[in-house]
């Protein structure tokens, strides 16, 4: 995408009368050598809509800092933002894209669908305040530079205060925009019995597609309020409640932990019940394991049992470790 921006603005430029050309190439020159650059880009997709493309490099202390964001959107929502782009033939635009954290004011040249500039960004005062009311720190210019970008609303700020999150940095805000952490999740989490979750565990969760309904689901299998690490684990193993509800009848009952093992060493209930059958009732999640790591299957132990009845768990596992059969 930033390629395609770039190409597209070298051939745009093209066109352009010189004395235009060298001008801007001026402007830019002087910009890098600036202590921050604000610079975005738009090309126009097939339905119509922009693809646009908001980078920011400024100098940080003794190192180099860069930001940047990407995002469709109808034109409709870039105040002043001509209407003939398709048409127009390298004209300079200025426009604006307002969300709750501040606005954006965008100034360059649009050319054939294309465009391309430099933006400043306008604080908006009274939201700095309502966070501050809110109970959250206090956002620095930069801070609602960034909200903005993740067009963060008042709206969910107040729905997370609400929720007992109060004083949250701008990362903390970032990081749960960023994940989908919104507050109808964090809402459905609570309902779900887990209240006070950190910043971390929410976006840990949303990351691993840990949804409420999911938690609700296990609930209902005799799994009830696992932990945080526990739930991000049946996930990231895939013990699915399809799984859990062919697991869960074994004797003794699999823990969150088995479940897991299970998974991982490929426990099938498929493999489990051939034991069952073979009348190994109360084998542990540990024997199951053992079996799978060592290749004790159901049929190596059919065998095993017509020449040596009544085999013990250890015995099948030795015989299978000796080769005798």
């Amino acid at each position: 995408m930033i390629a395609v921006i770039a190409v597209s603005a070298v051939g745009a430029a093209a066109r352009a009368p010189r004395a235009d050309r060298d001008a801007r190439r001026e402007t830019t020159s002087r910009t890098r050598v600036g202590e921050d650059r604000r610079q975005w880009g738009f090309e126009t997709n097939d339905d119509g809509r922009l693809q646009m493309r908001i980078e920011r490099h400024w100098r940080d202390g003794e190192s180099n800092s860069t930001f940047s964001w990407s995002f469709d959107t109808d034109r409709g929502v870039l105040e002043g933002l001509p209407a003939n782009l398709d048409d127009a033939d390298d004209p300079p635009v200025r426009f604006r894209m307002t969300r709750d954290p501040g606005t954006l004011v965008f100034e360059g040249h649009v050319g054939h669908g294309i465009g391309r500039g430099t933006y400043t960004f306008e604080p908006h005062e009274a939201f700095r305040r309502s966070m501050e009311r809110a109970g959250m720190r206090r956002p620095s210019d930069d801070d609602l530079e960034r909200l903005c970008s993740h067009e963060v609303r008042m709206s969910t700020i107040k729905a997370l205060a609400a929720a007992g999150y109060k004083g949250l940095s701008t990362d903390d805000l970032m990081r749960l925009a960023t994940q989908g952490a919104t507050p109808e999740f964090v809402e459905g989490m609570m309902r779900a019995g887990y209240r006070g979750l950190t910043v971390d565990d929410l976006v840990r969760l949303r990351v691993h597609d840990v949804s409420p309904s999911l938690v609700h689901e296990y609930a209902k299998l005799g799994y009830e309020h696992p932990t945080v690490d526990d739930l991000v684990q049946l996930k990231v193993h895939g013990v699915e409640p399809s799984f859990v509800r062919e697991m869960r009848d074994l004797e003794p009952k699999p823990t969150v932990e088995d479940l897991v093992s299970f998974r991982i060493h490929g426990v099938t209930p498929q493999f489990a019940r051939g034991f069952s059958a073979l009348g190994y009732r109360g084998l542990t999640a540990e024997d199951l394991v053992r079996f799978r790591l060592h290749g004790v299957t159901p049929e190596f132990a059919r065998r095993a049992l017509a020449e040596h009845p009544g085999l013990s768990a250890d015995e099948l596992v030795r015989l299978r470790l000796n080769g005798r059969l």
